[in-house]
């Protein structure tokens, strides 16, 4: 890469240079921008002071974030560019057990500026303290415009106690559709449709994308609305009767003891168990990824709170786009009245270097008809070398 100038000049100078190197890996002009539960739990979303006061001082997300909707996270998109997006669903609740876990997910998408996304990071699952636990909120990326979504990730299912192990079931899809639960009593949701309450015990559907999911049987009977909400209708978790709510980001509820577990949230909502078989669980939500994203990878789960990160891939425009292609500026050979100076001047050069082999001129004012060097800057092989001399 090189970057050269060549000005006429009719007297000899000796220029005085204060030179600023700076080493930049390939990926140096990337910004991340990290999305949380901002210390939020349960079935509400964070609140604009949580966010304020997660997001602040150096975090490139100070200033940057609403929250119109309790929770709802609402960002714009600084640049356009290439992005990419990480999704982590919310573990579900699990009283003394491991809980279901949600799915992650990360793909690349290309975004302009101005547009504005709808964000959640799901929250874990509530555990009811005496046998069973709320299902896991999904963590969404949503444009604002069409409220079309981008990327949602699926939050696990709740427990009923007394298993250390992992049910499958009960983790989040990388598919569409929501997972039916351990006894089958609850059904998983699909096409972004909530899951359905168990048919015989407390454990009430998770929400999907469009529609809330379903109430559990007796969850009437104890005058909770365990249900699951849709992102369309606020995200909500589903509410409880003794401290097992669903975790928001769509999360279904359940009684608390021994009620069974309730649905994960997501694109489609998991369905709700109930508490007639131990072990036993709700089923996880379902996943999206948009059609427009390319590099799309199943990282696997993740049992804690959920969380989204948007990556800027795209190298902002700068003096050169160290991009391999054309990486010089020749400024012709007319006078240069910058360089025209007995005094102080800085050169400042940002080096991505791909090779440490042979010679590589960064930039110089150096053979013209006239005269020989007046300054260069290059690399030697390894090393960076400065040479100031007559003009």
């Amino acid at each position: 890469m090189k970057t050269k100038f060549y000005p006429e000049y009719a007297n000899s100078i000796l220029l005085i240079f204060t030179i600023l190197i700076t080493l930049f890996p390939g990926n140096a002009f990337s910004q991340t921008y990290s999305f949380t539960n901002c210390g939020a739990s349960g079935r509400l979303g964070p609140t604009q002071a949580q966010v304020n006061a997660t997001y602040t001082g150096a975090n490139p997300l100070t200033g940057m974030v609403t929250t119109p909707t309790q929770g709802i996270q609402q960002w714009t998109v600084p640049t356009s560019g290439q992005y990419r997006i990480t999704v982590a669903g919310a573990g579900g609740g699990g009283s003394t057990t491991v809980g279901g876990r949600g799915k992650l997910i990360q793909a690349d998408v290309t975004l302009n500026a101005g547009e504005v996304l709808r964000i959640i990071a799901g929250q874990k699952g509530s555990n009811g303290g005496c046998g069973s636990s709320g299902g896991g909120g999904g963590s969404f990326v949503v444009k604002l415009t069409g409220n079309l979504p981008v990327i949602i990730a699926g939050g696990g299912a709740g427990y009923l106690s007394n298993t250390g192990n992992v049910l499958s079931s009960s983790d989040a899809a990388f598919t569409n559709s929501g997972k039916n639960s351990i006894c089958n009593t609850g059904t998983g949701g699909t096409g972004g449709n909530g899951g359905t309450g168990s048919t015989n015990g407390w454990g009430c559907g998770g929400g999907g994308f469009s529609t809330d999911g379903t109430e559990a049987a007796n969850a009437a009977a104890w005058s909770y609305s365990g249900k699951g909400y849709a992102f369309m209708n606020g995200a909500m978790g589903g509410n409880t009767a003794n401290n097992a709510a669903g975790g928001f980001g769509c999360g279904g509820g359940t009684h608390g003891c021994t009620g069974g577990g309730g649905g994960g949230g997501g694109y489609s909502g998991g369905g709700g168990s109930n508490q007639n078989i131990n072990p036993n669980a709700g089923g996880g939500g379902g996943s999206f990824v948009s059609a427009a994203m390319s590099n799309v990878i199943d990282l696997g789960f993740n049992q804690n709170a959920g969380y989204v990160t948007i990556t800027n891939l795209t190298i902002p425009a700068t003096a050169l786009n160290f991009d391999g292609v054309n990486d010089f500026v020749n400024v012709g050979t007319s006078l240069n009245p910058i360089l025209d100076t007995t005094g102080a001047l800085t050169v400042e050069a940002w080096v991505y270097p791909t090779s440490t082999n042979q010679l590589g001129v960064i930039v110089g004012n150096y053979w013209t008809s006239t005269a020989s060097m007046q300054f260069l800057l290059r690399r030697d092989n390894s090393s960076y070398v400065f040479y100031v001399d007559l003009g």
